[in-house]
């Protein structure tokens, strides 16, 4: 080690044209020992070098000595890109990164966002009566389309014995003296080959004062940052439907918050499989087909059934990638 006290007095001595001899016979008269003494000379022949102070020990008197460290100077260098890394990287994390990522929004947001798009689908039985499920109104290059589980409207020998009601929302509650009805088309239903309990379909014009452009003011458009493919258990959705036992016995929209419970992974033929998301929110009938959206306001997946255990209930969400895949699908692209 060399001492910041030394290496200034050799220095001043050899500025002035005092020989090396006379200035290693007084330090050693003052009790620097020979070793510390040339290291002091050999510190100031060694331009290669840098020198460092850093906080030292006191060393045998009342006098705190400064120690100095020698390191290469390529040394510096590498101390230098590191600090600079983690200075880009800091500010990277604190100004930039957010503007990449889907932000989380809050949950009145996402029912203002959906809560129009969820649509009720009600069927005429053929026996006098009515069931009903829930449903999700899409615009996608500028066509509307409907998606819903495939046993909402199964049991129905003409799908044009349904229709589908779309309620506004005012301040998040559903405005029931302003509901749309429209009919769906018959021959644009398509359903999913295999076990996709899927089926799509277009609307048509109910009456002459319902036109489907009046759809633009509640179909969901979808959201191109919308690209997550995979929600981890214990991220938050809401599940948004009509249940039989939601607000107005199922007229008006509910919505139920619960977390992704895990994943169930489905096998098929071959090495192909599909998976579920299965979820804590509350799912009942009437919310079949509706939506199910993550905290990030993307489309999640469709509440399809639940499994009943003995004292507490499980839900499915029947699911196909990111919103922007779904969509893909969908339009058929």
């Amino acid at each position: 080690m060399i001492h910041r006290e030394l290496l200034d007095y050799v220095k001043q001595q050899l500025d002035k044209g005092v020989n090396r001899e006379e200035i290693k016979n007084k330090l050693i008269i003052e009790g620097w020992t020979e070793a510390d003494i040339n290291e002091a000379f050999a510190g100031l022949s060694s331009p290669g070098l840098k020198e460092v102070v850093v906080a030292a020990a006191e060393r045998g008197s009342p006098k705190a000595n400064r120690i100095l460290i020698k390191i290469p100077h390529w040394l510096s260098y590498v101390f230098g890109f590191l600090i600079g890394a983690s200075l880009i990287l800091s500010l990277y994390f604190i100004f930039l990164s957010p503007f990449f990522k889907t932000k989380s929004i809050d949950t009145k947001s996402i029912v203002e966002q959906w809560g129009s798009s969820v649509v009720r689908i009600e069927c005429d039985d053929g026996f006098g009566g009515m069931y009903s499920g829930s449903g999700t109104l899409w615009n996608i290059d500028n066509t509307f389309l409907v998606t819903t589980n495939k046993h909402v409207i199964d049991p129905v020998p003409d799908i044009q014995k349904c229709s589908v009601r779309i309620t506004p929302l005012k301040g998040g509650v559903s405005d029931l003296k302003n509901i749309l009805t429209y009919k769906p088309n018959r021959k644009s239903l398509k359903t999913l080959e295999g076990e996709f309990d899927l089926v799509i379909f277009s609307l048509e014009e109910s009456s002459p004062d319902m036109p489907l452009s009046r759809l633009n003011d509640y179909a969901h458009r979808v959201n191109k940052q919308c690209n997550k493919t995979i929600y981890s258990p214990g991220e938050n959705i809401l599940a948004l439907g009509y249940p039989a036992v939601g607000t107005r016995e199922g007229v008006a929209l509910t919505v139920n918050e619960g977390i992704i419970s895990g994943i169930e992974q489905v096998p098929l033929a071959g090495d192909e499989q599909f998976m579920w998301y299965v979820t804590s929110a509350k799912i009942e009938q009437g919310n079949s087909g509706g939506a199910a959206i993550a905290s990030d306001g993307c489309f999640v997946g469709i509440p399809t059934w639940s499994r009943i255990g003995y004292l507490e209930s499980q839900a499915r969400l029947l699911i196909f990638g990111s919103e922007n895949s779904f969509a893909r699908l969908i339009i058929g692209k």
